[in-house]
């Protein structure tokens, strides 16, 4: 049930709700007089303005009995009121608690003082809220326990605050379920509640129907139910909480905190009496801040380059270290915490969505509150309704592997030099300069005499050959137009051969790659089949617009075991997606032979994902872990960390101890690289092509 206050007043309202008339007792405290109203219930209809006054202490005992006169009034009145609306006496009307419960000025009296007790907490309550939650929208909820034992009266000292308000009486969940949990600005939660079943089980269902950042009061329960509330799924998550709890002293009141990551439960702090605090303490600290050493329990596995091992000789796990591991560091320096590392279930990885909607591996372990953190992975909306993440630290792109496609064989680097056109124009203009040579050598002849290698087609072709050739001619033609023409066809020849020699020695030390896959299309027209070690990239895969990618979801395997999947990339029958930069890690270590890559990544890339920590689902770690990983971005951390990550691994067995990289690096660190007998292979299929082809020339010579 619920009800919006405005600050002050209320006003021309019409109101159908029980009110209570007061009857006056007298008790001794302390040997001064008090006066308590007790309060019998009936039915009557009022509309007037609400103005809620702060109550007054009566200065005498006549104006006590005056005031007691004027009761015994009102009480006839309603007595007749309630004759005529056949209502029995002590009947309650619960369409509105919440007014029932705050007496209208001028309908009964005001009670001459509060309760002890009642008026201690107020203040308390009152001293809170203007201190610590200036400006917030609050909430005050209480329950049926509450009105019985304290007077709901003193409440109307807490609405006349400037706050903007929410009143509810608690019955059931669904009162809590009918709160406005988010606001626009801060927000303050006060609970008067004494029988606590109904809050409890809220506490423990819907975490989204929750203000983790609020900040709440929970007045009235014991300790030991103020431990189960700290406890429940939304009290382990909630930063800021107050328990006030009545002490055995008249209007003292013990003042309890969680302990959130500072051990658990709840901590007495102070205690409230007269108006002030035992012992003045910081009622809500960031608890986040400093984690004052608090053990968090970080659930990862072996990723390279983000989560790495370093072994010893045993083949023990002396430590972690990482791009991941180092941002983990990072946070424990700044925020105070130690960490215990664990593992998924064995092959489960990152986990799984199961039909009835639950999560396997890391995901499965975050859903359940079984792990603090964990990494490695990326930022999914997919995820989003099961845990939190950080803010990201690493933008990444998606692409796949796939196996190294040979080098051409070294014979064909003597065609290399020029493309197939400049090839076949060269041939042309071969048979071209060859013929235009005869033609001006027999025209010549009606000059004088011209040499006899020009006298027929043949000869001027092989002269032209020599030409290109580079080779010295034994005879120069002796007319004019032969020799001008001859001059230029040199010229054209001697670069000619200078541009090729030149290319060619490049080209016969240096492999040459044949055609290759470079698009997402390519790889799909290919037929290989997709591995990975998860179902992420398939439901990425069919989501995507791009139809290669679903035609790759058909054909898309998981394998939990990672060198079984390296096997298949070097055999050529698998392609594998994952982020660029384990991709390239991989390659180096995994994937190369001597030194040499056996795979690479496709040219042509396909989604851009950011790289986070996942959280508990409202975790209150996010606030403090997201502003310290802003620094460590925006002070260019996470480059530092690869870098530092690659030194240690140079410095293992694993990764570290390849003799031949090593070989090869020196070989090719700007020595010169003698030519052998692979480089040189084209010039001996050369000179075996020729003397087949002169054994042929011999055996038809013979026949013929």
């Amino acid at each position: 049930m619920l009800l919006l206050f405005s600050p002050v007043v209320l006003s021309d309202v019409s109101i159908g709700h029980n009110r209570k008339s007061w009857q006056m007792t007298r008790r001794h405290s302390r040997g001064a007089e008090q006066v308590v109203w007790k309060r019998n219930i009936s039915e009557i209809s009022v509309s007037t303005e609400m103005n809620l006054p702060f109550s007054a202490p009566v200065s005498s005992q006549e104006e006590v009995r005056e005031k007691g006169r004027h009761f015994k009034k009102v009480k006839e009145q309603l007595k007749r009121t309630e004759a005529n609306n056949h209502l029995s006496n002590g009947s309650i009307a619960t369409s509105n608690p919440v007014l029932e419960a705050l007496p209208l000025d001028g309908a009964y009296p005001v009670p001459v003082t509060l309760p002890q007790d009642s008026a201690s907490l107020v203040d308390l309550l009152l001293h809170i809220v203007k201190s610590q939650m200036e400006g917030c929208h609050i909430l005050i909820a209480f329950d049926q326990g509450f009105k019985d034992i304290y007077d709901v009266f003193s409440l109307r000292r807490l609405l006349v605050l400037p706050n903007v308000k929410q009143v509810i009486y608690i019955e059931s969940t669904e009162d809590l379920e009918s709160i406005l949990w988010t606001w626009n600005q801060c927000q303050g939660f006060i609970f008067l509640t004494f029988t606590t079943p109904a809050l409890l089980l809220f506490a423990n269902s819907d975490l989204d129907l929750w203000n983790y950042q609020g900040r709440y009061i929970f007045a009235g329960s014991s300790s030991e139910n103020l431990e189960q509330l700290v406890a429940s799924q939304k009290g382990k998550k909630t930063e800021n909480i107050i328990g006030i709890v009545k002490s055995g002293v008249p209007g003292e009141w013990k003042i309890y905190m969680n302990r959130l990551f500072w051990g658990g439960g709840i901590q007495k702090i102070s205690a409230w009496k007269n108006g002030r605090f035992s012992v003045n303490v910081d009622l809500y600290p960031d608890k986040t801040f400093n984690l004052k050493g608090a053990q968090l329990v970080i659930t990862t596995f072996k990723w390279e380059p983000e989560v790495m091992y370093y072994w010893d000789e045993n083949g023990n796990v002396l430590f972690f270290y990482g791009i991941d591991i180092e941002v983990v560091n990072t946070l424990k320096g700044a925020v105070n915490f130690t960490v215990k590392y664990q593992e998924p279930p064995k092959g489960e990885m990152w986990g799984d969505q199961l039909a009835n909607g639950s999560w396997t591996g890391m995901m499965g372990l975050v859903s359940r509150d079984e792990t603090d953190m964990c990494f490695p992975l990326y930022v999914s909306v997919t995820r989003l309704g099961i845990l939190d993440y950080t803010t990201p630290y690493k933008l990444q792109k998606s692409c796949f592997v796939i196996k190294t496609e040979p080098p051409l064989p070294n014979w064909q680097a003597l065609s290399y030099p020029f493309n197939p056109w400049t090839w076949l124009s060269i041939l042309v203009g071969f048979f071209i300069s060859g013929t235009l040579l005869y033609l001006f050598a027999f025209g010549s002849r009606q000059f004088g005499e011209e040499i006899g290698a020009l006298n027929n087609l043949i000869n001027s072709w092989t002269y032209t050959l020599g030409l290109h050739l580079n080779e010295p001619q034994a005879y120069f033609p002796k007319q004019a137009t032969t020799m001008i023409y001859t001059l230029f066809l040199w010229l054209y020849c001697f670069i000619l051969t200078i541009a090729y020699s030149t290319n060619l020695t490049a080209f016969l030390t240096v492999k040459k790659d044949p055609p290759r896959m470079n698009t997402i299309k390519d790889l799909q027209e290919s037929g290989i089949s997709v591995t990975a070690a998860s179902g992420f990239y398939k439901d990425m895969f069919i989501a995507s617009p791009d139809s290669s990618l679903h035609e790759l979801a058909k054909r898309y395997q998981v394998l939990d075991n990672q060198d079984e999947i390296f096997q298949r990339i070097r055999n050529g029958h698998s392609t594998y997606p994952e982020n660029e930069g384990y991709l390239e890690f991989i390659i180096q270590t995994k994937l190369s032979k001597k030194g040499v890559p056996q795979a690479r990544i496709l040219q042509e890339c396909y989604a851009l994902h950011s790289a986070a920590m996942a959280l508990q689902k409202y975790s209150p770690l996010k606030r403090r872990f997201d502003q310290v990983i802003d620094g460590m971005v925006s002070g260019g951390l996470i480059r530092r960390f690869l870098i530092k990550t690659l030194d240690t691994a140079k410095t293992t067995k694993e990764y570290g101890n390849n003799e031949q990289i090593a070989e090869d690096e020196e070989e090719t660190s700007g020595n010169l690289v003698p030519l052998s007998l692979d480089h040189m292979q084209g010039i001996f299929f050369i000179i075996i092509v020729g003397w087949i082809l002169s054994a042929l020339a011999f055996a038809y010579e013979l026949m013929i």
